[in-house]
């Protein structure tokens, strides 16, 4: 999680590839495969939480449990 706490505060904000993803915050259908784009990350408590963009529902901030899936892979692209 640090490495992602410190590429979003230097506004490096990337792709997160979940696989076997669990369901978000608030959410009841699971994530499964699929790719969303990481924005941000909060804690609450000794919580962490990351902050995504979803495609497929754009009407409110999706937060999803950090290491809610069974793989992931984070993908960056620097100029």
């Amino acid at each position: 999680m640090s490495h992602v706490v410190s590429e979003i505060n230097a506004n490096r904000l990337f792709v997160l590839c979940m696989y076997g993803a669990g369901a978000r915050v608030g959410g009841s259908s699971n994530y499964g495969d699929h790719a969303v784009t990481c924005m941000g990350y909060y804690y609450q408590g000794t919580t962490q939480y990351l902050n995504l963009h979803d495609g497929w529902d754009t009407s409110a901030a999706h937060y999803i449990t950090y290491g809610n899936w069974r793989s992931a892979t984070p993908v960056w692209v620097k100029p």
